[in-house]
């Protein structure tokens, strides 16, 4: 443990540690105490004794230094690695969450925080606070072994080997992050790349009895018996007392047929209530022949555990060898008991009985071995049935599948796992209630069956039955915990209700189940996208998209994603490589023509949006897009068109609305224009820009007064409305002085607060306002007029800059880069001007 010293802390009587005459301390740092005692130096006091293991000591001393200073990290955080040394874990995370609350960015603080969390079982939370390091210093060696150790002791092998391999890149020579891979590796089935790795191990730590022990563990596993017996070998050499070794050593051997040398380190072994040291010396003598030598051992291993079916069997085996026919069918009953389908203690039961006279008895037990070949053959018969319906349901016919697997369930009706195949032909079918009552069968017969559980679950989900797809599929990972799909699924079900941070932890966990889980990474992606967290969305949704480089739907939240970090050109070509991908999706267009329009290039958006509309002509959002490109580049009897279908196919469709009466304020067509803007406040009654523009239509049809009732619902909607209330000042200046005073003070007080003192930053705002409502032609005409009247004003480069940026989106390319590069003269280091610039060339390049 890091024992650390704070700084500038608070005095405290230094009377706490006398009279203790075990701990003796320093003649040096006991003088600085009584003389001018201190927190920081209790602080010091207790790392001396920490250093020295003497913890005892430790502790009381860092206990003064928290009296001492109750706001000091350092203080609470040597106390908590006491706490913990100790074996305190409760205590220990107490201590370790109050340093964190002073000091949230003390990384050694949360990575001891999360081992006193596996000291108390915690591992999610441990694994939560190291995630959290990784977040702020993602090379953190600490917590990458930590987590890898967290997610290991929580069997999510996946992840761990994830964090494992970053770390051997970090620290190659280092045996022990070898080490804990090969483990991994193992656990998760990946045995061919656990042998590597502990073979790499094995070269980096010679001298190491775990690496030999753990490769010998591998290889036994895999049957790989002479292999295994070399590396427990091993082992043994370099520790002849390690107990473990030579007992998994005469395992190997013996499996391996070499009885004699597995005798010869079995009698070596002094474990005289360890139940597999007299198994396998009976299993030795019995392969050497010597079955009479066998017997004794057997006795003792059956004395030691009942229970074990081969152990009966065996010990059966030798008795009845022996002639002791009686006591032999006693352990051969037992063993049929343990195994009712172990054939060979049948048979040789049956043997026995007939040595026994009882015929009748050694002829039932040939009859339940033949019952039982016969079962077999059936089921070899469904087993067969039910592959040639997989293969159907492979070719794309799940009608003919259904058929087969119901003649396999005819046969083998208890097979959980066929009524389950069956309930996938059904969904493929389309028939959902066959489904759901394949898999209600399936998982009654198997409740711990999670692929089944999952899909029900599924089923459930799309039928929008929310508690029980939530049973299902926790059903489903209580049955499977490292089932990635079913724990992705949950995370989805909770993310639709809102729940976003359980949402995100199933997401985390099942990618650390399964690490190539591309709809895991999106799903995770999207829910960080709905947190506004665009840059780790963005990395978790192109994770997802190199897993399938071609799933259209990861593809456009990747673009979505990336456009919201602005940055368009990458967004535009992931469009453009969609509608590669899917010529005839509408969408796919949609979503190309908003970035292109986004890159100031309104003549590809529009022909995106051309395409769009038709491929898809009742889309109303299709119809209002073309509008609104056709707007910007001000065709607007096309704009019309367009945003007339728009509201004709959704009339309640406010921003179509909004743009089609726009569009007939620029064609003269004012009382279309006021209605259509009447409709739109009676859909959104505190839009304060329809209510504006609705007053000035009206002011232009001659009705002053409801111009005035519709400005004043504006500023209600918005009191911070310039316009309305410049507006408002105006028109009562005669009927109602008063009014028109109150509401050129509230006016004035908006000038105020902006810090807008004269004419030319008056325009500015208000030609920002008309922007925001896309009503580019007055906003540009004001942004003119502002530049007119300004001079050599302070805001001459930000009236540039909006004149530039506006007339872009409204597609006056070449004069906005005119004004943009005249801002840019005033303003060299404004990032608004570079991006802007920096699209522009980007644009005429590709022209």
């Amino acid at each position: 443990m890091n024992w650390r010293n704070g700084a500038a802390l608070i005095v405290l009587a230094a009377s706490s540690l006398r009279g203790d005459s075990e701990c003796r301390k320093p003649a040096e740092l006991a003088a600085q105490l009584e003389a001018r005692p201190s927190a920081q130096l209790y602080g010091a006091l207790g790392g001396y004794f920490a250093k020295k293991g003497e913890l005892a000591c430790a502790l009381p001393a860092f206990q003064r230094a928290v009296q001492l200073a109750p706001k000091s990290a350092e203080a609470h955080f040597n106390l908590a690695l006491a706490l913990l040394e100790t074996h305190s874990a409760q205590k220990a995370v107490a201590e370790f969450r109050l340093t964190l609350e002073l000091r949230p960015d003390l990384l050694a603080a949360r990575n001891a925080l999360g081992t006193a969390l596996i000291e108390q079982n915690d591992l999610s939370g441990a694994q939560t606070e190291f995630r959290e390091v990784l977040r702020v210093e993602p090379a953190n060696s600490v917590a990458l072994r930590n987590l890898a150790r967290a997610l290991i002791l929580d069997r999510r092998f996946p992840a761990a080997i994830g964090y494992l391999q970053q770390l051997i890149k970090q620290e190659p020579s280092e045996p022990g992050h070898h080490l804990a891979l090969g483990v991994a590796y193992a656990e998760n089935g990946a045995v061919g790349d656990a042998i590597a790795i502990l073979k790499k191990a094995a070269i980096l730590a010679p001298r190491s009895l775990v690496v030999q022990f753990n490769l010998g563990g591998v290889y036994a596993h895999q049957k790989m018996y002479r292999e295994a017996a070399a590396a427990y070998a091993a082992a043994l050499k370099l520790d002849p007392s390690h107990a473990d070794s030579r007992l998994s050593l005469a395992r190997a051997l013996a499996a391996s047929r070499d009885y004699e040398e597995a005798l010869s380190h079995i009698r070596e072994l002094r474990l005289p209530r360890n139940f597999e040291v007299p198994y396998l010396e009976g299993l030795a003598l019995r392969g050497l022949g010597r079955n009479a030598e066998a017997e004794a051992p057997l006795r003792r291993a059956v004395q030691l555990s009942p229970d074990h079916y081969d152990a009966r069997y065996q010990l059966g085996f030798v008795l009845a060898k022996a002639g002791k026919f009686k006591e032999a069918k006693t352990h051969l009953e037992q063993a049929r008991q343990l195994n009712p389908s172990g054939a060979e203690a049948r048979f040789q039961l049956a043997a026995v009985l007939r040595e026994l006279n009882e015929t009748e008895a050694a002829r039932t037990e040939l009859g339940a071995m033949q019952d039982a070949k016969r079962r077999e053959s059936q089921d070899k018969i469904a087993d067969s049935s039910a592959a040639m319906a997989n293969d159907e349901l492979e070719r794309g016919d799940p009608h003919k599948a259904v058929k087969l697997y119901e003649q396999a369930l005819s046969i083998d009706p208890g097979n959980a796992k066929t009524h389950y195949n069956l309930a996938l032909a059904y969904a493929k079918a389309g028939d959902l209630t066959g489904e759901q009552a394949a898999l209600k069968k399936a998982s009654t017969l198997d409740p711990r069956l999670a692929v089944a559980r999952n899909q029900l679950g599924l089923s459930y989900m799309k039928a929008g039955l929310v508690s029980e797809a939530d049973l299902e599929f926790r059903a489903a990972l209580e049955a499977d915990p490292r089932f990635a799909e079913a724990a992705s699924n949950l995370g989805v079900l909770l993310g639709q209700q809102g729940k976003a941070l359980e949402a995100e932890n199933m997401f985390r966990q099942a990618i650390d189940h399964n690490p190539d889980y591309s709809q895991a990474h999106l799903n995770l992606g999207l829910i960080l996208a709905g947190k506004e967290r665009f840059g780790e969305a963005q990395k978790e949704i192109d994770i997802a998209a190199r897993l399938a480089p071609s799933d259209t739907r990861t593809l456009t939240a990747l673009g979505m994603v990336t456009a919201k970090l602005d940055r368009w050109k990458e967004a535009a070509e992931l469009f453009r490589k969609i509608v590669k991908l899917e010529p005839s999706s509408a969408e796919a267009h949609l979503n190309l023509g908003i970035a292109l329009a986004d890159q100031f290039d309104l003549p590809g958006a529009l022909a995106s949006f051309t395409e769009a509309v038709r491929l898809a002509p009742d889309s109303p959002v299709a119809r209002y897009n073309k509008g609104r490109a056709s707007f910007d580049l001000r065709d607007y009897e096309k704009a019309h068109v367009e945003l007339e279908s728009a509201c004709r196919l959704q009339p309640d469709f406010a921003p179509a609305l909004y743009l089609l009466a726009l569009t007939e304020k620029q064609l003269n067509q004012n009382e279309s224009s006021a209605r259509n803007l009447k409709r739109l406040v009676a859909i959104e009654p505190q839009n304060a820009e329809a209510l504006y523009l609705h007053g000035q239509m009206l002011q232009k049809l001659d009705d002053p007064g409801g111009a005035l009732a519709e400005w004043e619902k504006a500023v209600a909607a918005n009191p911070q409305h310039a316009e309305a209330l410049y507006n408002l000042s105006r028109a009562l200046q005669e009927s109602d002085p008063t009014k028109a005073s109150d509401y050129r003070k509230r006016f004035t007080a908006i000038q105020r607060a902006k810090q807008l003192t004269d004419r030319a930053e008056t325009l500015g705002n208000f030609a920002l306002s008309a922007a925001a409502a896309r009503d580019w032609p007055r906003a540009i005409s004001q942004l003119r007029e502002g530049i007119q009247v300004c001079g050599e004003c302070r805001s001459k480069a930000d009236l540039h800059k909006n004149l530039g940026l506006i007339l872009c989106r409204s597609g006056e390319v070449d004069d906005g880069a005119k004004e943009l590069n005249a801002a840019l003269r005033l303003k060299p280091t404004d990032p608004d001007i570079l991006r802007s610039l920096e699209i522009l060339k980007s644009h005429a390049a590709t022209q």
